[in-house]
């Protein structure tokens, strides 16, 4: 089990392939509606943009922003 792991702005995480990304309809609240997914097939480094709660990373993903549980990412 991954721990979650405190990183900030500008951090290099590794995000292992098929970890549902998620882009909600407001991207400043994880509460609000989500309008899109992906599930990259491949394992990629990304960058942390911010920490948007207590539960997701709003990262850069093939230049677009989605937010991702913290529990699934780990320190680059």
């Amino acid at each position: 089990m991954n721990t979650i792991i405190n990183m900030k702005t500008g951090d290099l995480a590794w995000l292992p392939s098929q970890t549902a990304l998620l882009s909600f309809a407001d991207p400043d609240d994880s509460r609000s509606d989500v309008r899109e997914w992906c599930y990259p097939k491949e394992p990629k480094h990304v960058l942390i943009l911010k920490d948007l709660d207590e539960t997701y990373y709003l990262i850069e993903y093939r230049g677009q922003q989605w937010a991702v549980p913290k529990r699934l990412l780990y320190r680059s």
